[in-house]
């Protein structure tokens, strides 16, 4: 088995408050319906975010024995008890980060089941299970996840962007995997 700590090639979230404007170059990320302005000031509306990741570096062929998506919730925003946030997969690999907008975010474009995480009322690094959505996405060398609030109903809360603080902290995709290729009839098994 082998494992992987893959982090975003692109990351950014959509405002409904602000529709036409792009969220990429932001340290942090909102996820939710906010209404609160301070102290991040900025439109109200509806917040969702994406993230891009790379998984060429591993076998189109390889079978995911798990997969983690962490995020790291550093503020609940007008959040007082549990909030549960669903993670889900896009086709949509087009997307850029400093393109997105809440106009033109792929949202038609979500494929699968929902994974889920609930904040608890507390803030922390979040872990969710996305091991079905990678070994889906393997044959295209990449994977869009998308993060929203269950019930973006006025709560919200604020993740680290992938530049901001360390490694152990910006959002990853943590992945081990066994990789499988053949060879005249036998299966060899790497890593």
């Amino acid at each position: 088995m082998t494992s992987a700590t893959l982090y975003p090639t692109k990351d950014a979230h959509v405002d409904t408050g602000s529709p036409a404007d792009n969220f990429g170059f932001s340290p942090y990320h909102i996820i939710g319906e906010i209404y609160s302005a301070s102290p991040f000031p900025r439109a109200v509306g509806v917040c969702r975010a994406w993230y891009g990741f790379d998984l060429s570096s591993i076998p189109a062929s390889a079978t995911i024995n798990s997969a983690s998506f962490r995020l790291n919730v550093f503020w609940l925003i007008d959040a007082y008890g549990p909030e549960q946030y669903n993670v889900q997969r896009s086709t949509d690999l087009t997307w850029t980060e400093l393109g997105i907008t809440a106009n033109n975010a792929p949202n038609g474009t979500m494929t699968g089941s929902e994974a889920f995480f609930n904040t608890e009322g507390a803030g922390g690094l979040f872990f969710t299970d996305v091991k079905t959505m990678v070994q889906a996405a393997l044959a295209d060398a990449a994977i869009t996840l998308r993060v929203r609030n269950d019930q973006e109903n006025g709560h919200g809360i604020a993740v680290t962007d992938r530049f901001y603080g360390g490694a152990s902290i910006i959002p990853a995709l943590i992945i081990d995997y066994t990789a499988v290729s053949r060879r005249r009839g036998h299966t060899m098994f790497a890593g």
